[in-house]
């Protein structure tokens, strides 16, 4: 059993699908997605956008493409699969001026598109956390 939060929710999903026979099911604790990603690309100045590429540090954007070609490639095997998002009440923490409306709708859709990864995902909310 594999369990990502944050970032680890691309890397233990990475992982689950070239090593099926390793994993025996996904926890995915407030993991972002690729759509999130995306969405980063798309509605923050580049300033902010270059926070998540800085040197020394994982290229999210770059993680985010390695797991989308791996998702067509190598996509999850039936298993167990819970995807526990943050609390609607309690949405990402972002600078003062980003969108964070549209940032937090971003995360929300790519939680819904997690739990379409396995029929029988559990797609549970965590009602009194944040990231």
């Amino acid at each position: 059993m594999l369990v990502g939060r944050s970032l680890g929710g691309l890397l233990v999903r990475l992982y689950a699908g070239s090593y099926p026979r390793e994993v025996a099911g996904l926890i995915s604790v407030d993991a972002v997605h690729e759509i999130l990603y995306e969405a980063y690309r798309a509605l923050l100045p580049p300033d902010q956008l270059a926070l998540f590429a800085a040197p020394g540090q994982i290229d999210v954007v770059a993680s985010a493409a390695v797991v989308r070609r791996a998702r067509l490639e190598r996509p999850l095997r039936p298993m167990p699969l819970v995807v526990l998002p943050h609390s609607p009440e309690r949405p990402l923490e972002y600078p003062p001026g980003n969108p964070v409306e549209a940032l937090e709708r971003a995360f929300r859709a790519g939680q819904d598109d997690l739990a379409t990864l396995e029929s029988r995902a559990q797609h549970l909310v965590a009602t009194r956390s944040a990231h």
